[in-house]
């Protein structure tokens, strides 16, 4: 028998007044609130880079929603943004900037020591130790420490746009922009790249499962070039053209299995809006499309939970989120308006992080977790698995219900798709099973 006992409902989206009202302590930090005013500092003794950095922190009905827009000085507009599974690692590019990256889920940033360039995307690792970062009009660089690091790969100079990884990044996916160009593959953490048999299209986006066998790369129909979504189940050696009804496709995100797919359709070289511009959904890697509810709409770039239920797609002017696989949306209000041009999200989709060209700065988004676990069985053992949390949890488990003692089960873990899973052999049989946070 499995018992999982209920956790905190999901957060909604606040209202103005809501965000008004409350101050909450995040992590052991205070943080300030939006006042009528604008964006309020009211810690303090701020170190220097962190003088510009501005929090709303709302408490909400069904949780809490952690919103904080962060400047960073010395840097410019952010052009890319990915982070590890348990979203506490993000990494940020900057056009005609740098890199900086976060341990702390955005409470404090480092800037990397690289060259000033227009970095145009980001990806990391599960963990969040291997991130590679794209330059339009250069190369592809790659760090094995966090960002303590950065070495430049064997990537062709291109106008790279987009790059995905794996879940532990070995395998990487890359794709060209401007004026049209080929997609490359890495089998090896960026040593070397191969040439995609891919047509040269203006390529907007790729997306990859946590295996990086099964790819996603969607490209934008302007300037003569055709748009379209290609999947491919084989890492890369070869690509299906997918049979999806819009044509200016400028995002696309992943489940770790690789099966539900999620994609955005903007008309951007079209010179105007059509019924099929919207948010796309697939449930089966990319095999059928099916159109959403949500509206049409300058539509940017969109992200995935693990699992696929929860989903992120910005827009010129918005954030909208989905808790079903896409079969509705709800906007979001996070405070600032603007051209929020990526998205990520940890595995759990607890923290959404997002970056605004417009009023240039990152924000980052924290719901209350609400984990939940799995049970299967293989020949007698129990299966235990749960999607890689954005808190710290614990395993426990306890034969009589009736009383407290929990103990700590002390099984190995292993992470597969982004769920972490353990295999217990039964002792008794009746056991009971929690995720306790530390």
């Amino acid at each position: 028998m499995l018992t999982n006992p209920a956790t905190s409902p999901r957060a909604s989206p606040c209202s103005e007044d809501q965000m008004h009202a409350k101050r909450r302590d995040v992590n052991g930090k205070s943080i300030s609130v939006k006042t009528e005013a604008g964006y309020e500092d009211e810690r303090g003794g701020l170190p220097a880079f962190m003088k510009n950095r501005r929090l709303l922190v709302a408490a909400c009905a069904g949780g809490t929603m952690l919103v904080a827009v962060i400047g960073l000085v010395g840097q410019s507009t952010p052009s890319g943004v990915a982070c590890s599974a348990d979203g506490n690692r993000i990494v940020a590019v900057f056009n005609s900037g740098g890199i900086s990256n976060s341990i702390d889920a955005g409470l404090t940033w480092q800037a990397n020591n690289v060259p000033t360039a227009s970095w145009s995307a980001v990806a990391s690792s599960a963990n969040g130790t291997v991130l590679a970062a794209t330059i339009n009009g250069g190369g592809i660089y790659v760090s094995t420490n966090s960002g303590a690091t950065w070495n430049l790969s064997r990537a062709p100079v291109e106008n790279w746009g987009a790059i995905a990884a794996s879940q532990d990044a070995t395998r990487l996916v890359a794709a060209t922009y401007l004026l049209g160009g080929p997609v490359y593959t890495s089998t090896n953490a960026g040593t070397t790249w191969t040439s995609n048999s891919l047509p040269s299209l203006w390529w907007t986006s790729v997306a990859s499962s946590a295996d990086g066998l099964k790819l996603v790369a969607v490209a934008e129909a302007i300037n003569g070039f055709i748009g379209g979504i290609y999947t491919s189940a084989d890492a890369g050696a070869t690509w299906t053209t997918n049979n999806a009804t819009g044509s200016d496709w400028v995002g696309v995100a992943s489940s770790a299995d690789g099966t539900r797919l999620v994609a955005v359709d903007a008309a951007y070289g079209g010179g105007g809006f059509d019924s099929s511009d919207g948010i796309w959904i697939s449930a089966n890697s990319g095999g059928s499309w099916t159109q959403t509810s949500a509206p049409v709409g300058p539509w940017e770039s969109v992200a995935s939970s693990a699992d696929g239920t929860r989903l992120a797609a910005t827009s010129i002017g918005a954030i909208y989120l989905s808790t079903n696989s896409g079969s509705t949306w709800t906007p979001t209000e996070p405070g600032v308006t603007g051209d929020w041009h990526s998205i990520a999200s940890s595995a759990d989709g607890d923290i959404i992080i997002a970056v605004n060209a417009f009023v240039p700065g990152i924000l980052v988004t924290q719901f209350t977790p609400a984990p939940q676990l799995a049970i299967g069985t293989t020949n007698s053992n129990l299966v235990l698995s749960w999607i890689v949390p954005s808190i710290d949890l614990v395993l426990q488990q306890n034969a009589d219900l009736g009383t407290t003692n929990w103990s700590e089960v002390g099984q190995a873990l292993t992470l597969t798709n982004l769920q972490y899973q353990t295999i217990i052999s039964p002792t008794t049989n009746k056991m009971f099973f929690r995720l306790k946070s530390e």
